[in-house]
């Protein structure tokens, strides 16, 4: 058996979809046909706040606005993590000043890693989203000491290269390494 999709019962050229909500007419023809009804239709929709973020956004049918979905969901499994108290990430700065999404949204932070279906536990106890996690991997694989002191505490958040043209090597330093200046690998420190 073929769906067929039931077309707009208004004037519009070429024939639209119609949709649900708006009586089987286009959201055009609705809007001219009845303009009270779809005056009262969208006062309806934006009148209610998010149940997480607070905002009169265009809510769905959970009640949560669609900013608020997109920042909320698991990449992988698309599950929304509906927790008004849910883990932020502990570094990106999303988390401290809150993501925008497109221009307009939530004032709401990244979310660290929550799913149990499609994470480890040890990704979720990191308390980090998935861009900051990807970052840290990156910079473990470059190294997880200081190439000049050997330290591994407080190193650097983003990886060096070494500042000879015809070694460019990544190396990771530490953070007063880093304000030292002049970032070499250790066989260029060395033969300087």
């Amino acid at each position: 058996m073929v769906k067929t999709v039931p077309f707009c019962r208004g004037s519009c050229r070429p024939k639209k979809p119609a949709q649900s909500g708006y009586e089987n007419y286009c959201k055009s023809c609705y809007k001219k046909k009845f303009p009270r009804k779809f005056s009262r239709l969208t006062a309806e929709r934006y009148s209610h706040a998010c149940e997480l973020c607070g905002e009169k956004d265009l809510r769905t049918g959970a009640g949560v606005c669609k900013p608020c979905i997109k920042a909320r969901s698991c990449s992988s499994c698309d599950e929304i993590n509906m927790k008004k108290r849910a883990a932020h990430c502990k570094r990106c700065p999303a988390a401290l000043f809150g993501s925008w999404s497109r221009g307009r949204g939530s004032r709401q932070a990244r979310l660290a890693r929550w799913c149990t279906k499609c994470f480890a536990p040890e990704q979720i106890a990191s308390r980090l989203c998935e861009a900051c996690s990807g970052k840290q991997q990156t910079l473990d694989a470059v190294g997880k000491e200081c190439v000049r002191c050997k330290k591994t505490t407080s190193l650097a958040d983003k990886h060096a290269i070494c500042f000879k043209r015809t070694c460019r090597v990544r190396i990771r330093l530490c953070t007063r390494c880093v304000s030292l200046g002049q970032n070499s690998c250790s066989e260029c420190f060395q033969k300087t």
